[in-house]
Parts: C-alpha cells; sequence; structure tokens
C-alpha cells in the first residue's frame, strides 16, 4: 500500500504512466497514472516544476502557498517572471535547476 507515502518520479513513460521510486524503501513502482498520485509542494523557496498549463515544464521557485483557494505562486527560472498555478498544475523539483534546460530555453 502506498497510502500517505513519498516517492520522487524518476520515469516518464507515456502521457499518464510514470514510474517512481519511493523514499522508504527504494522500491520502483511502475505505471503509476497521475489519477493514482498527489503532488508534493516545497516549503516557500522551493524549487517546483510545472506539469501543466500555459507553463507546462517550465521550473522556478515557489514564492508562495495559498492554501486558501489551492494556489501555488511561482518565479518561473530564466525570464523570472511570476505566475500562479492550480496547486495540482506543480510539484516539488529535486533535480538542479542547471541540470537540464528549461522548454521555454529551447
Amino acid at each position: 500500500m502506498l497510502y500517505n507515502k513519498k516517492g520522487v518520479v524518476v520515469d516518464v513513460s507515456s502521457v499518464d504512466a510514470f514510474t517512481v521510486r519511493m523514499d522508504d524503501t527504494q522500491k520502483l513502482h511502475e505505471g503509476l497514472s497521475h489519477a493514482a498520485v498527489e503532488t508534493a509542494l516545497p516549503k516557500r523557496g522551493g524549487t517546483v516544476l510545472i506539469l501543466r498549463g500555459a507553463h507546462r515544464l517550465r521550473r522556478g521557485m515557489l514564492l508562495e502557498r495559498r492554501s486558501e483557494d489551492a494556489r501555488a505562486v511561482v518565479q518561473l527560472a530564466g525570464d523570472l517572471r511570476v505566475v500562479e498555478v492550480s496547486f495540482d498544475d506543480v510539484a516539488e523539483w529535486v533535480g538542479g535547476l542547471g541540470e537540464q534546460l528549461d522548454i521555454a530555453d529551447l
């Protein structure tokens, strides 16, 4: 059972199928779908990846968490624009900002 457990997405095999390595056991769980998981947000100042919407695949810094309306305020890497997205559309990024180019850098 994976309820209330943390893990890291290590591979995306299709639009709605990915592999997660669990933090506690290091075990891989393949073929998971977006409907089966909930994204996690870092503390203020942490790095995030935008998963959906106009800024999809952009990384940035979490400036603010608005729990009352489930919104995150993010400063995008690169052009430093500030955008607001749903909690469901953003997740903590555990890699470094310089590891790969953002989609906007291509």
